[in-house]
């Protein structure tokens, strides 16, 4: 008996635990996506591509090499635009995280999220607990 209940308050701290580490696993990993393709939307957007028709290939990728995750955009004509990344399927808390990085008209990209500070890797890497609502998904090819 003393064993299993040393194993049941083990399971009770290591479980919230492991849930944290994947949430932040997930957040990091989405981040590390979105980071990548901005280089790739500031060439498309210097080079006067319109935003609102913006396609996975403008982007230098396929929806097949998100690894489930999901891109949508939004912005374009005479708002700021924005690539909206969703991740996580339910499983550690019921929810997908969104991860967004809007451009700003003074230059660079701001940083957004829905999850709490504490799942982010420092401070000021990203607005955390923002609602955000992801736009819709560029076009294939």
């Amino acid at each position: 008996m003393v064993v299993v209940a040393i194993i049941g308050i083990l399971a009770a701290v290591a479980i919230p635990r492991y849930q944290d580490y994947v949430r932040r696993s997930e957040f990091n990993a989405a981040l590390g996506s979105l980071r990548g393709l901005e280089t790739n939307a500031e060439i498309y957007l210097s080079s006067g591509g319109d935003w609102s028709d913006i396609r996975y290939r403008d982007l230098g990728i396929s929806p097949e090499s998100l690894n489930g995750k999901r891109l949508t955009v939004s912005g374009g004509s005479g708002s700021d635009p924005a690539m909206f990344l969703t991740y996580g399927d339910g499983i550690v808390d019921g929810e997908a995280g969104i991860v967004s990085l809007a451009s700003q008209a003074q230059g660079g990209w701001v940083c957004r999220t829905t999850e709490k500070a504490e799942f982010l890797p420092g401070a000021g890497a990203c607005e955390a607990g923002v609602s955000l609502t992801a736009g819709a998904e560029p076009g294939g090819g």
